[in-house]
């Protein structure tokens, strides 16, 4: 009997000591349903010129300013994008803004208030990658114009030739193929590689595409290392750059004067290649930047070095008809 009751006494205190956790548990879910919770926010302004080829330091001082704000508690922390001011933009700083976002889940932003410069932002594409302040997402672009991920799978790459095709057919008025501009993006993923983050061998780059008047233009970037700072050098080329600036060792880095940092000879062949396609006069305006430096392989009067230091490499290019054309008569010179 006395077993009994112990034994009824040991369930009884159990049953209360149960009772009271879901009571106070619920107590705290009520007390929780009653308060809103707040992320913290980081806010990200951005000058009325954002344009990296004409504002470049400016730009890419925003940039490393967004990639900060990224870094603090992604999960816990919300970023602003204050995008009111901007007056200017162009297809590259939207591209790498894009690219610096790439993996930040919490973001919102409003749009310019400059009613040229909206229209040239909703054209973008970028809108397809962002949600407005009270968390919807903008209403999909029609426009050409777009921005997506290339990768170094088979369907990245056939996407990367439809595009161009379609180039083609905006400058001609007929689709047709352009090697040129298709062997330059095959030579710069491979160097996304060899010249990007070290830890991360299937990385990625991001490709913009805009139509404008009389050309189209052409941006990729990706946010690793960038390409002086993963130069192999030997000893005397490395005492003998301690008298050259970057921008002359940026543009023997494109002569092939440097061993790749894999020691493949066939990779190191991407830069030069990219270079001749650029001497031939097959695209326009080509422009890298990369850690510190800018360089115009078509025009080495712009080329500069920085003030700021940009995350990664970026490329820009543009073509027109003339282009196009000058390359097809140099291939029907060339098979007579």
């Amino acid at each position: 009997m006395r077993q009994r009751r112990r034994a009824k006494a040991k369930v009884k205190s159990h049953n209360m000591s149960r009772r009271k956790r879901q009571r106070t548990s619920f107590q705290h879910n009520s007390y929780s349903r009653g308060r809103t919770y707040v992320k913290p926010r980081e806010t990200a302004n951005f000058s009325s010129d954002f344009r990296i080829i004409e504002n470049t330091e400016t730009v890419i001082r925003e940039l490393n300013h967004v990639l900060t704000c990224r870094g603090k508690r992604q999960e816990e922390t919300l970023l602003y994008l204050n995008i009111a001011r901007v007056i200017s933009f162009d297809l590259g700083s939207l591209t790498c803004l894009l690219s610096t976002l790439r993996f930040t889940k919490n973001y919102i932003g409003n749009e310019p208030s400059n009613a040229a410069c909206k229209k040239y932002f909703e054209e973008s594409g970028f809108l397809d990658w962002m949600r407005s302040i009270d968390g919807r997402k903008f209403p999909k672009s029609n426009s050409n114009n777009l921005i997506f991920e290339k990768g170094v799978d088979k369907t990245s790459n056939a996407r990367v030739g439809q595009e161009i095709r379609k180039a083609i057919k905006y400058l001609t008025g007929k689709e047709n193929t352009f090697p040129p501009v298709y062997s330059i993006i095959q030579e710069i993923c491979p160097n996304s590689i060899e010249h990007a983050n070290v830890n991360n061998k299937d990385r990625n780059w991001l490709m913009g595409i805009r139509y404008e008047f009389d050309k189209v233009c052409f941006a990729m970037v990706d946010k690793g290392q960038g390409i002086l700072r993963t130069l192999k050098r030997k000893p005397s080329q490395v005492i003998g750059d301690t008298f050259s600036d970057d921008v002359n060792i940026l543009l023997r880095a494109f002569g092939k004067k440097y061993q790749s940092a894999s020691d493949d000879d066939n990779r190191n062949k991407g830069l030069p290649r990219i270079k001749s396609v650029c001497d031939e006069g097959l695209v326009n305006n080509m422009t890298v930047i990369t850690n510190s430096t800018m360089l115009n392989l078509s025009d080495s009067s712009k080329s500069k070095r920085l003030g700021a230091e940009f995350a990664g490499t970026f490329y820009y290019w543009e073509i027109t008809n003339e282009n196009y054309y000058r390359w097809k008569s140099k291939t029907k010179n060339t098979s007579v």
